[in-house]
């Protein structure tokens, strides 16, 4: 038996939409939760020619909040993932895949 459940997360732009997958294999439970990934961040800031301090200021955030998400020293928020997407020209949906 497999289980979806996906939760929306609204007042942001764009919603954000976090996924958990639930089942059962081996008799044992298994959880699969999306995990936010520094690594596309970054990717994704150097693709577009951006510093950690033209970013911090197109998601307004400070350039410390910024290092310390690409650092992951902290997760950031549903509302700092969406101004993060919006200044990127991505989605939220995007930080949360592999290279």
């Amino acid at each position: 038996m497999r289980t979806i459940v996906n939760f929306f997360l609204t007042g942001s732009q764009p919603p954000v939409t976090l996924t958990i997958v639930c089942g059962e294999a081996n008799r044992r439970e298994v959880n699969e939760v999306k995990k936010f990934n520094p690594a596309m961040l970054i990717k994704r800031r150097k693709e577009l020619g951006m510093t950690q301090r033209a970013l911090a200021y197109k998601a307004c955030l400070s350039v410390v909040s910024v290092s310390h998400i690409e650092n992951a020293r902290k997760e950031p928020r549903a509302g700092t993932m969406a101004r993060l997407a919006q200044a990127l020209r991505c989605n939220v949906d995007y930080f949360f895949s592999n290279f």
